[in-house]
C-alpha cells in the first residue's frame, strides 16, 4: 500500500497534473452518486438506497483518509487534509442535506395530484447540485495543484 501511495504521489509532484482528465473523472464519480440519490427521492423505496449511498462516500473518504494517514504518520495528515478536505468541506455538507431531502421525499412522498408536483423537492435539492459543483471545480482545478506544493513538505 505505501508503495502505490508513494508511486501516486510522486507522478502528480512530478508531472503538471492534466486538468480535464481529473474534471471529467470527479464529475462522473459524482455525479453517479447525485443521480442515484435524486432519483432514490422520487421512488416510494429509495431512501434505503440513500443510505447506501451515503455510508459508500463516507467509506471511500475515510478509508483514503485513514490509509494516508496511517502510511505516512502525521506528514500524511497533513497531507490528506490538504488533499481531501477542500473539497469535502463542500461535498459533505451537500450530500448529507441531498440525502435528507431524497429520504423525505421518498418517505413522505409528494402530491402528484396537486399543483406543485415535484417542483419543491427539486428546488430543495438545487442548491445541492449547486455546492457538488464547485466542489468538483475546487477538486479537479485546486486540489492538484495544492498536492503538488504540499507534497514535498508533508511527505
Amino acid at each position: 500500500m505505501q508503495d502505490y501511495i508513494a508511486s501516486l504521489i510522486r507522478a502528480w509532484s512530478d508531472a503538471s497534473p492534466e486538468l480535464l482528465p481529473v474534471f471529467l473523472q470527479s464529475i462522473w464519480n459524482n455525479g453517479r452518486l447525485v443521480l442515484v440519490i435524486a432519483l432514490a427521492g422520487v421512488t416510494r423505496f429509495g431512501s434505503p438506497l440513500v443510505f447506501i449511498a451515503g455510508v459508500i462516500k463516507g467509506f471511500g473518504v475515510g478509508l483514503a483518509f485513514g490509509a494516508i494517514s496511517c502510511v505516512y504518520g502525521v506528514g500524511g495528515f497533513l497531507f490528506a487534509l490538504v488533499a481531501i478536505l477542500p473539497q469535502n468541506l463542500l461535498y459533505i455538507p451537500a450530500y448529507s442535506v441531498l440525502g435528507a431531502r431524497a429520504i423525505s421525499a421518498s418517505v413522505f412522498g409528494c402530491n402528484m395530484a396537486g399543483k406543485k408536483g415535484w417542483q419543491p423537492y427539486i428546488g430543495s435539492i438545487l442548491p445541492c447540485f449547486y455546492a457538488i459543483s464547485i466542489g468538483i471545480v475546487i477538486e479537479s482545478m485546486m486540489t492538484p495543484f495544492l498536492i503538488r506544493i504540499f507534497c514535498p513538505w508533508f511527505i
